[in-house]
This record gives C-alpha cells, structure tokens and sequence, in this order.
C-alpha cells in the first residue's frame, strides 16, 4: 500500500484524501512487490470503484507511486470526477474551494460571461451552484485562468457598459420632458396631459375638474344612478367598493362624506325612520318583518312604504286597502255634503234613523211630525212626542223653543206608566230630561261614523 505523500489545504475537498488500497498481481519471474497491475474492474480508493478511464489505469502494468488528487487550485486528472461545467472527464481539471472540478477554458468562459452578464468583476457566484455550493469563486479558483490583461479587458468592458447605460437613461429623460402625452376630456373638451388625469375602471380619462364638476351635482340632486363613468354609452358602474376610491380624489371632503352617507342609506339592511323630523336608522336583519319596524326613539313604520306599520301584511295589501278607504272616504263626504244641503233647505233625519231618512216640512206646519216610520217627534228637537205628552215641556231639549227650564217649575218629576222613557227605568223611577244632543246635524255624523265602523 501506498502512504500519502502530503497534507491537505486549509479548504478541504470533497474527496477526502485516504489510502490507496492496491491489488498485487505476481508476474513470473518474480516480480518486484513495488510493481502490480490494475486491474481491469478498477482501483479500490477509500470506499470508492475508480474506474479504469485514465491513461494511467489500464491493463498494462505500471508503477503506481500516488494516486491523492490535488489540493485546491492545483491540477489533476479527473480521476472519475467530471468538469463541473461541461460534465467532461477528459483532460486536465481544476479543483474549486468545494472540491468540484473545471476545466480551464470551461471556467474562464464561465467568469467572462458572468462578469459580461451581471457588468461586475466580484461577488461571481461558483459554477458548482447548480449542485448546492453557495459560495463565490475566489482568488485562488482563478489563478491561472483569468490573467490581468483578461481582468483589464473586462473592467473596461464594464465601463463601456456603464456608460452605455447611462447615456440611454439621459436619452430617455429628454425624451420624456420633451414629449408629454395628452388626452382629450369628454367633460370639458379641453386637452390635459395624461399625467395627474383620473382614469376609471373602463379606461376612459377624465380631468379631475370636471369629474368633480359632473359628480357634485348628481351626489346634491341624490341620483345615485347616475354614479357612472360620464362617457357616452359607457354606463361603467362606480358604485363598486373597489371604485369608491376615485370619488374621495376628485370630490371635496364635505361632498364625498355626503356621498358616504347616501350610499349607507341605499343599503337594503338599513332603515330612515318615516316619522317627520327623527333621523335614526334601523338596520334589518334576514327574517326580520320590514313591514313593522321600530326606531331607537320607538316610532313604528314599514320600511318600504309610507302606509306602516302594517304587520303580516305586504306593502301592496296595504296599499289596495288604503285606496278602498280613500275612496269610502270620499263617498262619506260626498253623502255628508249632500246632507247639509239638505239641511239648508228645511230637509231633518228622523232621530230613529230610519231607512226613510227623514223629510220635510213647511213653515206653517205644526212641529208634531211623524216620519214614514210611525214615529211621532218634535220637528225642533227631536224628542219623542210621547215623551213629552207623558210628562211637560221640561222634556224638550235645552236647545228646543218649547223648553221650559226645570227651575222654573216647582213640581218634581214623577215616573209616568205612559212614558216610553220611564219604561226603560226601574219600576218607581222618572226617566232623566233629555240632553242636548245637536239635533240634526250630529245625527248625521253619527250615522256616517256609524257606518263607517262597521265597514272597517
């Protein structure tokens, strides 16, 4: 076996240097023990195969004196270990700082297209990065490939570039401030440079005067359809949260807080309350009835309509029974007015309400009139004629010509078996005298109250 003949570098290599474990063949003759073949399958290094591909392991015999590969920097075969660039064994190789192998033009091609590349002589990434080195090359990986005339054509390389680079950077520049873009504003048919113009969604520009000019007016007149872009037949809907941001920049800060505020309202889960003067809101959640809703200061109302609350109902009931009411409403004052005339020209109901109605009567008749019903009343008040008969004329209302008032007569009333009245009393007890009760006219209106809760 064979010692190794030197010590390894600061920088390990990959392969780490060990004996060589060699096989003896005797030739006949007796040979030297110095002297062995290799064999065909190869040479045994550490627990590696090194296979029989250089021109120094072949069948032939031969003096093997060393078979270490060399330390960092230095040359070498490949010894099994191929070109880190090209994959070649071929040839002679350098050893890099993490023990992978390059040829020199490999690697000399290498350095120049990275520093032609990047437009820098240092911080050159390892061509082993491909298999996990994340180091740089250094000095020491370059000796001998890159030469100083190499380095100076390459720095001179980079200046040019630089330079290039630059002098395209000023053409540039001058070009921008001599050309500036302009648009045409749909609004205020004026041209404005494109930069600080506003650009919606759907690609039209606008200048942010006009923009502000055009929404002020719809956000003050509250057509929140209208929030659109402004360009003929565009219609792009800016109502959008991803678009609520355009109208903060071309709106002033009192009119995008008013927009804010109506855009809240326009939510379908939230609520103005109908009652005049309150301004709270009720927000709505799914399931809940709109149709009887209740603010925070307790006015009940339909969210959706004007004629709440109306629970368990929907708005459209609502309104049909509304319009039949409105129209009840107006037969009502129809009958009333026409009753009131009736009245101006002499015309009284009969206070039993009966389906006569009632009727008329001259001037020079006597006031003791019976309707078409049979009932017998006095034409000025009203009262029962019976009543009157079976008692005095205390029994006329107060409002009547024919009352006389009770202080006046001494006499106390006494219960009367004649007495329609007295008979609705208890046995021994006079019936009351009769209040005044705005004969005629409040019997029509207590016919047409009457009438009208019994339709409701």
């Amino acid at each position: 076996s064979a010692t190794p003949g030197a010590a390894s570098s600061s920088s390990s290599p990959v392969i780490p240097r060990t004996r060589v474990h060699l096989i003896p063949v005797p030739e006949a003759g007796g040979a030297s023990s110095a002297e062995c073949h290799v064999p065909p399958t190869g040479v045994k290094f550490g627990d590696r195969l090194i296979p029989p591909t250089s021109a120094f392991m072949s069948n032939t015999p031969s003096r093997v004196r060393s078979l270490i590969p060399p330390t960092t920097g230095n040359l070498g075969a490949a010894l099994g270990v191929p070109c880190v660039i090209c994959f070649a064994e071929d040839g002679v190789l350098k050893t890099l700082h993490c023990g992978y192998k390059a040829h020199v033009g490999c690697l000399k091609t290498f350095w120049s297209q990275k520093v032609t590349t990047l437009c820098r002589l240092t911080n050159i990434r390892c061509p082993a990065e491909v298999a996990g080195c994340t180091a740089d090359l250094n000095d020491i990986d370059l000796r001998g490939v890159v030469s100083a005339a190499d380095i100076a054509s390459a720095e001179r390389h980079v200046r040019d570039l630089d330079e290039q680079n630059k002098q395209l950077i000023d053409d540039l520049k001058r070009q921008s401030e001599e050309y500036r873009p302009m648009f045409l504003c749909a609004i205020c048919l004026v041209e404005h440079e494109i930069e600080g113009c506003c650009t919606l969604p759907c690609g039209h520009r606008f200048c942010f005067e006009s923009l502000q000019y055009h929404f002020d007016i719809i956000v003050r007149e509250r057509r929140l359809n209208k929030l659109a872009c402004p360009a003929d037949g565009c219609g792009c809907n800016l109502r959008s949260e991803e678009s609520i941001h355009i109208f903060r920049q071309c709106l002033s800060e009192d009119t995008y807080h008013k927009l804010h505020e109506f855009l809240t309202r326009d939510n379908p889960h939230i609520f103005e309350c109908k009652h005049q003067g309150c301004e709270e809101r009720v927000f709505l959640d799914d399931g809940d009835d709109y149709a009887d809703l209740a603010c925070p200061k307790g006015h009940r109302f339909c969210g959706r309509c004007d004629l709440g609350p109306h629970a368990q109902m929907t708005c459209e009931d609502r309104e049909e029974e509304a319009e039949r009411e409105r129209r009840e409403e107006e037969v009502q004052k129809d009958t009333e007015e026409a009753w009131k005339s009736a009245l101006a020209l002499g015309w009284k109901p009969c206070p039993r309400r009966c389906t006569f109605g009632g009727g008329y009567k001259a001037a020079e008749e006597c006031d003791h009139v019976t309707c078409e019903c049979g009932f017998e009343f006095c034409w000025d008040c009203g009262i029962e004629r019976q009543v009157a008969l079976a008692h005095d004329n205390r029994w006329h209302k107060p409002s009547c010509r024919y009352h006389t008032r009770p202080e006046e007569v001494s006499e106390r009333p006494v219960w009367a078996a004649s007495c329609p009245a007295c008979k609705l009393m208890r046995p021994g007890t006079c019936c009351p005298f009769p209040p005044d009760d705005g004969y005629p006219r409040s019997y029509i209106s207590r016919s047409s109250q009457r009438r009208r809760t019994k339709q409701l």
